[in-house]
């Protein structure tokens, strides 16, 4: 399951409006291994590229290495640091699309 957000639409205020978001990102662990992360992150960015955006966005934790390992081999570097949320440290990644 994934969720996308397109521009403009409702999101954290770290996202400028322009921006797409993959939010929520999760499979379940008897699936995990198969590559179907990387099907729903690459439907995303195929979804920004519909959607014309020039970056998408997320977030993600040091607590879920390997979904910041994915996101890494796919081409999301960090943008900033996030303040921590309850108590987990998070950080803001992105991909420019007008890059590939």
């Amino acid at each position: 399951v994934v969720g996308y957000s397109g521009p403009q639409r409702p999101r954290q205020k770290f996202f400028p409006p322009e921006w797409a978001v993959v939010r929520m990102l999760s499979v379940l662990p008897a699936e995990r291994g198969g590559g179907l992360g990387r099907l729903l992150t690459q439907a995303c960015i195929d979804r920004a590229r519909r959607d014309r955006v020039a970056t998408i966005g997320l977030h993600t934790s040091p607590a879920m290495p390997a979904a910041l390992g994915l996101y890494l081999r796919m081409g999301f570097a960090l943008c900033q640091t996030l303040p921590e949320m309850r108590g987990v440290p998070y950080a803001l990644y992105t991909r420019h699309l007008t890059d590939d």
